[in-house]
C-alpha cells in the first residue's frame, strides 16, 4: 500500500495507474501482483497488469556498487555549496572510511538500502516498497519518509543506474546523502 502524504503523491498514484484501493496509511506498496485502474477523468482502457514489482526490467536479487574511494565522496560533499558547516562535518563523518559500497536488495516488491565501509559488514540504511511501472522508473515508498522515484537507466549483463527525480529530502544535507548512495556508481548484480 502507498501511504498518501499530499494530493502530489495522490497524482503519483494515478499516474502509476494504481488504484485508490491501494492507498492507505499503513506505508506499504502494492506488490508483486496488483490491477490498475483508470481514473475517473482518464480515457477507459484495460486494466493494467503487473505480475512483477520489476516489470521484467531488472531482476530481484542483490546489487552492488563498485568500491567507491572515499576521496570522491568528501569531494562531492566539499563541492556542495548549500550545505551549512554543520551539514558538511554531519555528512562527512557519515562515510569515514577509505573506500565505500552501497548495496541494494529487491526482494519479494521490498528494497533494502545498506552500506559497507571499509570491507565490513552491510549496515541497512533504510527499507520499503518498491515498483519499476516502465522500463526507466523505480518508484520507492520508506516507511519513514515519503514517495522517492528514481530515474532508472537499465545496463547489460544485470546492472542498473539510478537518478533522484523526486525526493523528500528533510534537508539539504539529506539529499546530498541520498545522491550518494543512489547516484554515485551502477549497480551490479552480485554472483
Amino acid at each position: 500500500m502507498f501511504r498518501i502524504h499530499s494530493a502530489k503523491n495522490f497524482v503519483l498514484l494515478v499516474t502509476l495507474g494504481l488504484p485508490l484501493a491501494a492507498c492507505s496509511t499503513a506505508g506499504t506498496m502494492p506488490v508483486p501482483t496488483a490491477t490498475a485502474m483508470p481514473s475517473a477523468s482518464a480515457p477507459a482502457a484495460s486494466p493494467v497488469r503487473t505480475t512483477s514489482p520489476t516489470a521484467n526490467v531488472i531482476k530481484e536479487g542483490t546489487y552492488r556498487t563498485e568500491p567507491i574511494p572515499a576521496r570522491a565522496i568528501m569531494a562531492r560533499i566539499n563541492a556542495d555549496t548549500k550545505l551549512t558547516a554543520s551539514q558538511r562535518a554531519a555528512a562527512i563523518q557519515g562515510f569515514s572510511g577509505n573506500e565505500t559500497i552501497f548495496q541494494i536488495v529487491l526482494h519479494g516488491g521490498q528494497l533494502t538500502q545498506a552500506t559497507a565501509v571499509d570491507g565490513g559488514a552491510f549496515v541497512v540504511g533504510t527499507k520499503g516498497g518498491y515498483a519499476v511501472p516502465d522500463d526507466h522508473t523505480l518508484v520507492f515508498q520508506e516507511a519513514c519518509c515519503g514517495v522517492t522515484t528514481f530515474d532508472m537507466a537499465v545496463g547489460p549483463a544485470g546492472t542498473f543506474s539510478l537518478k533522484i527525480r523526486t525526493y523528500p529530502a528533510q534537508d539539504e544535507e539529506d539529499a546530498l546523502v541520498a545522491q550518494i548512495i543512489y547516484e554515485s556508481a551502477p549497480f551490479t548484480l552480485a554472483p
